[in-house]
């Protein structure tokens, strides 16, 4: 089941979902435990010889704390290579300094004892993987500077436990946080337009979700095999977003504005069986017009379906109305439905 929290400053109020085939901290490093040294560390030059990217000289035999220095023959250190420390099992922690820029791809990938990391708001870039597989890593907050969460960057990250996006970040990418099993919840900034291809897939526990703006474009699979099937969403704006896996029933609530109370529950239930498609509202107000809409895309109009399209069914004694239609369910995609309140 899926609790849907719609918070939505508009007078017009949103539900929607789509049937397809099947139906469908970071902690700072102490500073006394550094067991690595500059000899441990290697520096390359870049851009011309004015800058140096850095990496370990062996990253099979390389420990403890890293403490990356912010220069290094008078030039800064400005870049973490690419497979830097992969797979560097013995670093329990990194610090980065204000100078670096970006993380290269699967540097600190697979480093399965680095249980913390320092990222400084300097950073812009950090490639795809980079934390890949680094299973003990248990909270990070990611810089206000960065505006992607890079492809696969925490996948299979099983003790991430809590993460932090910046107000900058536009784009989730794909798989970014594949397999992380400790998330149970996560907010998403305003500024958030993308979530990838399967970004949060077999994050089995994650079962809280707040989009601080409109929720975001989801792609493929974005959320599948997410929550155990019990998932609540809060959405502080119009909220339009799509699932391909879906459980048999969902719960939506429609609130209006955070501080008002409930104004709409519906309760979302299909039969693949029979095709039948029921939604089942509680406590309707008298307040608002409540019509059922398709639309066979995002992003296209949406029609009002005529009353001859489906049954309505009032139960006076729950103050329930049940909207129920029939779908194809041989078809390979039925579009998107949702309830439409508008005051």
């Amino acid at each position: 089941m899926i609790t849907l929290k719609l918070l939505n400053s508009l007078k017009s109020l949103h539900l929607f979902f789509r049937l397809s085939l099947g139906l469908l901290g970071l902690g700072i490093a102490s500073p006394i435990l550094s067991a690595a040294t500059l000899s441990d560390l290697k520096f390359t030059l870049i851009n011309d010889g004015t800058e140096y990217a850095v990496s370990a000289v062996n990253s099979a035999t390389i420990a403890g704390v890293v403490n990356i220095p912010a220069t290094y023959n008078g030039k800064p250190v400005t870049q973490v290579k690419e497979r830097a420390f992969r797979p560097a099992t013995g670093i329990t922690s990194v610090v980065l300094p204000d100078s670096i820029t970006s993380i290269g791809a699967s540097a600190f990938a697979s480093c399965s004892s680095v249980s913390s990391i320092v990222l400084p708001n300097s950073i812009t870039e950090i490639g795809l993987s980079a934390f890949e597989g680094c299973a003990s890593l248990t909270s990070v907050v990611l810089p206000n500077s960065l505006t992607t969460v890079s492809p696969y960057l925490f996948s299979t990250c099983n003790s991430l436990s809590s993460i932090v996006l910046p107000n900058s970040l536009t784009t989730i990418g794909e798989g970014a946080f594949y397999n992380c099993n400790s998330l149970y919840s996560i907010e998403f900034p305003a500024s958030l337009t993308t979530i990838g291809f399967i970004a949060f897939k077999n994050s089995y526990h994650l079962n809280s979700m707040t989009f601080l703006g409109s929720a975001p474009t989801l792609e493929t699979r974005a959320f599948e095999s997410t929550g155990g099937g019990d998932i609540t969403i809060t959405v502080y704006d119009t909220y339009e977003a799509s699932y391909d896996s879906w459980p048999s029933s969902y719960t939506f609530n429609v609130v209006p504005e955070p501080t008002e109370p409930v104004v709409l529950t519906a309760l979302i239930d299909y039969t693949p069986s029979s095709g039948v498609l029921s939604i089942i509202s509680e406590d309707e107000p008298s307040s608002v017009t409540v019509d059922l809409q398709h639309t066979d895309a995002l992003g296209t109009s949406w029609t009002t379906l005529d009353a001859s399209d489906y049954e309505v069914v009032t139960d006076s004694n729950t103050n329930s109305v049940i909207r129920r239609l029939t779908i194809d369910s041989g078809a390979n995609s039925m579009g998107f439905y949702r309830l439409s309140a508008e005051q």
